[in-house]
């Protein structure tokens, strides 16, 4: 993605009780409204790439996928504020452009383009970025209209994974980086806001690490949100436990490279 936007902290919530368009439309528009509204990040002239998720060729009534309505909806957002929206995904399954559009039928993403105008991406050229300050990558490859978008909007399917427990905004957009992980040795570190709930966040990363075949470590870094910040690190016992972690890391890698 080219430039960069700040980050907010501000989650919005809204409940919407089905998947009728005039619905999602309202709900979404009432949310981002909330935000500043979506001109706030979208401006015109833009290529903003929305990013469902669509694992398989599976309609939108069996619930596997990204509602083609929540999708709609933004695409029409998105050029009301003069920008182009075009739909990527990279879906599990044959890498041809014949099984990229039984997907985008299958899901409704090619009903969406036809009532929006937005563009549905057939391109699976790929590219690669370096990432020279990265300690396990240096590099990763992404779909080339991901990388030349000005904004990625992720729109993600909340549902039930098999190994992370839970498919969400994270898992998402992990999808795109494709077998960047594979055979790497990882680490796992996680910042929450209760010490009972140190589990929850090593269920999902262990099993999103194991689901792209890396060799994880044995040892788990969990840190409260008033433990550490962006400067400093305020809990010595913290700062102990990822020094061991470390170690433990290199210690692995050199046996693995021997």
């Amino acid at each position: 993605m080219k430039g960069g936007l700040a980050l907010s902290d501000a989650v919005v919530i809204e409940k919407c009780d089905n998947y009728d368009i005039e619905n999602v439309r309202e709900r979404i528009k009432e949310g981002l409204q909330l935000l500043g509204g979506i001109e706030k990040w979208v401006k015109p002239g833009m290529t903003v790439v929305l990013k469902p998720n669509l694992l398989t060729r599976k309609s939108p009534e069996q619930a596997v996928t990204t509602h083609p309505h929540i999708v709609q909806a933004v695409a029409e957002l998105i050029q009301k504020a003069g920008a182009k929206a075009v739909i990527v995904d990279s879906p599990g399954g044959p890498d041809s452009k014949a099984y990229l559009r039984s997907v985008y039928k299958t899901t409704g993403m090619e009903e969406v383009a036809g009532k929006t105008g937005a563009i549905v991406s057939y391109n699976p050229q790929k590219v690669e970025l370096k990432f020279e300050g990265g300690s396990q990558f240096r590099k990763f490859t992404l779909l080339k209209t991901i990388v030349e978008a000005d904004l990625v909007i992720n729109l993600p399917k909340l549902k039930t994974h098999g190994l992370t427990l839970i498919s969400c905004a994270v898992k998402n957009l992990y999808d795109l980086t494709g077998s960047a992980w594979e055979g790497k040795l990882v680490g796992l570190m996680a910042v929450g806001g209760g010490r009972a709930s140190y589990m929850a966040p090593m269920n999902f990363l262990n099993g999103l690490m194991l689901n792209a075949r890396c060799l994880v470590i044995p040892r788990y870094v969990y840190a409260l949100e008033k433990e550490i910040d962006q400067e400093t690190l305020k809990s010595e016992e913290v700062k102990q436990r990822i020094e061991q972690l470390v170690k433990t890391t290199i210690e692995m890698a050199e046996r693995l490279i021997i």
